[in-house]
């Protein structure tokens, strides 16, 4: 039996897929739930019913191995492991570095609430005594506090973009923070590079639990004790750093900020 919208998914995905060429495990579904969310309800248990399976796994099983339900179905079939999350990609002799970073980005900007993010971080400086201003698009904050240098307040979604903001930054007193990862890997990756980056001795990266509201230190001491009584742990941070930056590539013995 012809099923015209599974071919009208596949092409509307392929589409998707033509512009990012790498996708995530999640990101690839989240669009396949989209695109499926388009056909009617009652078409959708008859096209489910005729192929026996559920429509959204289906079409996920079409695009990443070899069993296509159609010609016109995109082929990400090659599975690759990038900071502990799953990625798919076309078959291709080139490893595709660029767009597989494109894609964590992606993962990653996507399940950040920035406005929460941002809300846990303007907080936590009030309760430490600071006046805040948000500047430059919402990304930046600029805390200040009588006694104390002011503190530039970088928001980034993860600490993938770390290195290179450190070396756009100037001036003294920057801090960045990120928000805690699904998985620890992409700190891993992060702490075993850290001689390769140029970070001032008075600049800070902050590590943010959202859904739990707090903050913890990963790089550089506060000079402000009102700072530190509010980190949530920073003897879990800091250990999970040092073993972090004794263990060798690979190695998942380590602690992870959850």
């Amino acid at each position: 039996m012809k099923q015209d919208e599974i071919i009208d998914t596949l092409k509307a995905l392929l589409d998707y897929i033509n512009i990012h060429r790498v996708l995530s495990e999640e990101e690839l579904r989240l669009k396949i739930t989209e695109e499926v969310s388009k056909i009617d309800e009652e078409r959708r248990k008859e096209i489910e019913y005729n192929l026996g399976g559920n429509m959204e796994d289906l079409i996920f099983e079409s695009i990443t191995t070899h069993e296509k339900l159609s010609i016109t179905s995109p082929d990400l079939h090659v599975k690759i492991n990038y900071l502990g999350e799953v990625f798919y990609c076309p078959p291709s002799h080139t490893y595709m570095e660029a767009e597989i970073k494109e894609a964590f980005l992606r993962l990653a900007m996507g399940r950040v609430d920035f406005e929460q993010f941002k809300s846990v971080v303007s907080n936590f400086l009030a309760s430490a005594g600071y006046e805040i201003e948000v500047r430059n698009n919402e990304d930046e904050i600029l805390a200040a506090k009588d006694g104390f240098e002011p503190l530039r307040v970088h928001l980034l979604p993860t600490i993938n973009l770390a290195a290179n903001k450190l070396e756009s930054l100037e001036g003294d007193g920057n801090v960045l923070v990120v928000p805690t990862e699904k998985t620890p890997w992409a700190f891993v990756n992060f702490i075993h590079n850290m001689d390769d980056y140029q970070i001032s001795k008075d600049t800070m990266i902050w590590v943010v639990n959202i859904g739990k509201g707090t903050v913890d230190p990963l790089i550089g001491n506060p000079t402000d004790e009102d700072i530190a009584l509010r980190f949530d742990n920073p003897m879990r941070a800091r250990k999970a750093v040092k073993i972090w930056r004794a263990s060798a590539p690979g190695d998942n013995s380590f602690l992870g900020l959850n």
